[in-house]
């Protein structure tokens, strides 16, 4: 609900991307969880499912923002990455 508030008090199209995978969180902008997993099959693929998502939404956002390319982060989920929950703000 206060995420609703918040989204709701932003200017117009400003999107918030949130992501529903396990362990996601702030280290997931790094390599460190993928390099403390080691031989850990499981964990090794999740810190890598996770470091996928934050290339993916990082690359969209550099080719919307910086290069005008018509790159929709909306369109993400739809491409692969359904752990991402992608939403607009109206204004």
């Amino acid at each position: 609900e206060r995420i609703d508030q918040l989204l709701a008090s932003y200017a117009p199209g400003t999107i918030l991307v949130t992501a529903a995978s396990p362990g996601f969180g702030h280290m997931s902008f790094s390599d460190l969880l993928l390099l403390r997993a080691g031989e850990n099959v499981e964990t090794r693929a999740t810190a890598l499912r996770n470091l996928t998502l934050v290339r993916a939404l990082t690359r969209t956002f550099f080719d919307n923002a910086l290069k005008g390319a018509p790159a929709a982060p909306a369109a993400l989920p739809g491409q692969g990455y359904a752990e991402l929950t992608v939403r607009t703000s109206g204004g």
